[in-house]
């Protein structure tokens, strides 16, 4: 209990400081609010990854105060004329086995698990590239409050009760760190009325949540791909960016995409670092397909992604289906 009041302390502190007024104007660019939602029910499952949810604030161009600007102008591939925007994120995931109707402990099942983390991130971008380092902190363990959150729901809508949670992974306090890198201009096609790209990506994942490094592509086609690097997404994924800039009317695209990653840790599935609680055996490749559509104004962005990801440990009986929900505005 300490450790989760501990990591949503930390993260109204953070948003508080988002909300601070920033000491450098911002050139007409209001900052960005996205609200992601994914769960499996789109893929009409309930199980594995089951449900994450994301609250993300990012600055509006160069809006930061001096330190942070100056501090993301160091980081690695971050050029000095890369526009700048630093983001805040709250957020938190579900877990649970295929067999969400006993008690008893599966072993050839993943655990239960949940996560509750926070953090920021700097993000450097210009017309060919976007580079994005996060970093997050939180916990794993029944101080994410895993079990209260899946049982309100389920009561809600009056369906099972997943019966399992005495099986979770055990606390553990998480410090994790994210990079990626998109190229915007790798094959670009730019017509009276329609636009269409291919973006490469690579990055990796370091922390005691996840070791990995990852690669792909998205392939965009329509009017509005210039706004954004793609829909926000909950990692592990393929990236895009918070911020968006909007036309004067509506702009959308269509995406395909995809991803693959080696995976040298995942704690959800290896179970805790110091070896406590179940685990299962990882597959080392997994790969992830996307597709979906993104529409947006000036002020506002919609987005849905449907994504099926390949069997991640070796007693998993087929491969993934869920969907992710973003809603963004600026203010």
């Amino acid at each position: 209990m300490e450790k989760s009041l501990g990591v949503i302390t930390a993260a109204y502190i953070l948003i508080a400081l988002v909300f601070a007024p920033p000491q450098v104007a911002a050139q007409d660019d209001p900052g960005v609010f996205n609200f992601v939602f994914e769960n499996d029910a789109f893929g009409g499952t309930d199980h594995h990854y089951t449900s994450g949810i994301l609250l993300n604030y990012v600055s509006g161009e160069n809006a930061a105060t001096p330190a942070l600007l100056n501090l993301a102008r160091r980081l690695p591939h971050i050029e000095q004329e890369d526009d700048i925007y630093i983001g805040f994120h709250l957020g938190h995931q579900i877990f649970t086995p295929d067999n969400i109707h006993t008690r008893q402990l599966l072993t050839r099942e993943r655990p239960y698990a949940a996560y509750l983390f926070a953090g920021m991130s700097f993000v450097g971008a210009n017309a060919n590239e976007l580079d994005s380092l996060k970093v997050s902190v939180g916990t794993v363990g029944p101080s994410a409050r895993g079990e209260e959150f899946q049982n309100s729901i389920h009561n809600r809508l009056g369906v099972n009760i997943p019966q399992g949670w005495i099986n979770q992974i055990n606390d553990e306090t998480i410090v994790q760190l994210d990079y990626h890198r998109s190229w915007r201009q790798f094959w670009r096609y730019i017509g009276d009325s329609l636009q269409a790209d291919i973006m490469p990506y690579s990055g990796f994942s370091l922390g005691n949540a996840a070791i990995n490094v990852d690669a792909g592509f998205t392939f965009r086609i329509g009017p509005g791909t210039g706004s954004d690097f793609g829909p926000p997404r909950i990692r592990p994924s393929l990236p895009g960016s918070t911020f968006f800039r909007g036309g004067r009317g509506t702009g959308w695209y269509f995406f395909l995409g995809a991803g693959g990653r080696y995976v040298m840790h995942n704690i959800f599935l290896d179970g805790n670092t110091d070896g406590s609680s179940h685990s299962v055996d990882k597959n080392e490749w997994v790969g992830d397909v996307q597709t979906g559509w993104v529409l947006n104004t000036r002020s506002y962005r919609l987005a849905y992604t449907l994504v099926g990801r390949s069997r991640e440990f070796e007693t998993q009986k087929e491969s993934d289906l869920f969907g992710s929900m973003t809603l963004s505005f600026k203010f």
